[in-house]
């Protein structure tokens, strides 16, 4: 069920409403999780005048953090009917669609929220993650540019790279991540997704490039130790392959896709005893 995460409202989004501070209030209950405070409030709102488009979007909001997605939508889409301007009710509405992996009606919705507020950082981001889903890396990249490259985090330089790779562009890529590979820049976990994609498109000195900085400082990263083994055992570099894949399993014993990498790894390097014991430790 999709969980839709009340990020801050704008002041902007109440002002001209008459339950401008109450609205705020409610806002900030979310944002602390205070649901059934929420909940309370929004609906007496909802009860004591004509339906509030504000109103009707925050208590969506609530209801998708209760696993409730269809009264979520049906709230969202009021919201909408009732002031086709608010944007933040197209956003939670793509949101939502895209939790629950209904990709052409995020689509619609993040389209429709961009016409209105074609600057949004936000929109932007998740149009160009739709496309890229879509292979359409042309025009993920084309929205991944509307956003200032000034403010671009890990998430968007993965996009991106993804993107880049998948239009061929290997060049632009390698560029985009060069800042990355110095030590400290990224965490474990975001060095093994970005050294995936290198690992995809059969560049493992790339990967590896990313990882060792990153397994300098969190030398105990079971993903790391484990990339790093894929990454030199895609270069045929049986020994280092080795050593990480073992590494990796000191760190977690019981991982089957270890064992078995490893009992692979013997195989090819003809010591087939080796690679039956795995097998038999992966079984």
């Amino acid at each position: 069920m999709a969980v839709v995460v009340c990020r801050s409202v704008p002041s902007a989004a109440f002002q001209g409403n008459r339950n401008y501070g109450r609205l705020e209030r409610v806002a900030e209950m979310i944002r602390q999780g205070q649901l059934a405070r929420a909940e309370a409030e929004l609906e007496n709102v909802l009860r004591t005048q004509s339906p509030d488009a504000n109103a009707l979007n925050l208590l969506g909001v609530v209801r998708a953090q209760q696993q409730r997605s269809v009264e979520a939508e049906q709230l969202f889409l009021r919201a909408i009917k009732e002031s086709p301007g608010l944007v933040g009710a197209y956003v939670n509405l793509g949101r939502l669609y895209s939790d629950q992996h209904q990709l052409e009606k995020s689509l619609w919705a993040y389209t429709e929220a961009s016409k209105l507020a074609p600057d949004r950082a936000e929109i932007n981001y998740n149009l160009a993650a739709i496309y890229e889903q879509r292979h359409d890396f042309e025009l993920a990249v084309r929205f991944l540019e509307e956003i200032p490259s000034s403010s671009w985090g890990v998430s968007e330089v993965y996009l991106a790279t993804k993107c880049y790779l998948g239009l061929g562009k290997i060049n632009e890529a390698l560029k985009l991540v060069a800042p990355l590979k110095r030590p400290g820049v990224l965490k474990a976990d975001e060095a093994v997704g970005l050294a995936a994609v290198f690992i995809k498109q059969n560049l493992p000195d790339q990967a590896i490039a990313l990882l060792d900085p990153v397994r300098q400082r969190e030398s105990a990263s079971f993903a790391v130790l484990y990339q790093l083994g894929v990454s030199y055992g895609l270069k045929k570099d049986w020994n280092h392959a080795e050593e990480f894949y073992a590494a990796a399993l000191a760190v977690k014993p019981d991982s089957v896709a270890t064992l078995r990498d490893l009992a692979r790894l013997a195989r090819a390097s003809g010591e087939l005893e080796k690679a039956l014991s795995y097998l038999v430790r992966a079984h």
